[in-house]
C-alpha cells in the first residue's frame, strides 16, 4: 500500500512539473490571418496593440475597403475616405475581428480525433467555433449568433 501512495506522489508530481499547453498562445502579440470569408471573399484580419482591422482582398471590386476598431471606436475606410460607424451597426465585423481574442474561460466545448481539433467559445453572445489543423493554428473558424454566420477558412497566418 505504501508503495502505490509513494508512487501516486511521483506521479502527481512529475504531472505538476509537466509544461503546460496553452491552447491559445498564437494570439499573442500581432498577428495576421488571410482567410476566405464564406467562399465570397478573401479577407485579411490583423491584430496589433488595440486595434483590430478587417480588410477586404477579393473581389477586386471591393478592394482596398477596410474596417479598423478599437476600444473607441469602429471606422470604415474606402480611398482615404474614413467613416465612423457605431460598434453596434458593425457586429458581424466586430466578431470576425476578435477571433484573435478568444478567451480560454470561455471553451464550451472541445472535439479531438487524430487529424485535428475544435474547440467551441461562447463570448459576448456570439459562439466561435475553431477547428486546429496539424500546426496547432487554426484552420476554419465559424462564427454565429442569432444574428448572422460567417466561416473563416484559415489560409495563411503570420506572426
Amino acid at each position: 500500500m505504501k508503495r502505490i501512495f509513494v508512487l501516486l506522489i511521483l506521479m502527481l508530481a512529475l504531472f505538476s512539473c509537466a509544461e503546460r499547453y496553452e491552447l491559445l498562445s498564437y494570439q499573442e502579440g500581432d498577428i495576421s490571418a488571410k482567410c476566405s470569408l464564406n467562399d465570397k471573399y478573401i479577407i485579411n484580419v490583423e491584430k496589433s496593440a488595440d486595434e483590430r482591422v478587417l480588410k477586404i482582398l477579393e473581389p477586386c471590386e471591393l478592394e482596398g475597403v477596410e474596417f479598423r476598431c478599437t476600444s473607441e471606436g469602429c471606422v470604415a475606410i474606402c480611398d482615404d475616405i474614413e467613416i465612423p460607424i457605431d460598434r453596434a451597426l458593425l457586429n458581424g465585423v466586430v466578431a470576425i475581428c476578435s477571433i484573435f481574442d478568444l478567451d480560454e474561460s470561455a471553451i464550451q466545448a472541445s472535439i479531438a480525433d487524430e487529424d485535428e481539433a475544435s474547440v467551441s467559445f461562447l463570448m459576448d453572445d456570439i459562439s466561435y467555433t475553431v477547428t486546429y489543423g496539424d500546426d496547432c493554428l487554426p484552420s476554419l473558424i465559424e462564427i454565429s449568433t442569432d444574428g448572422f454566420s460567417h466561416i473563416l477558412r484559415v489560409l495563411e497566418i503570420t506572426k
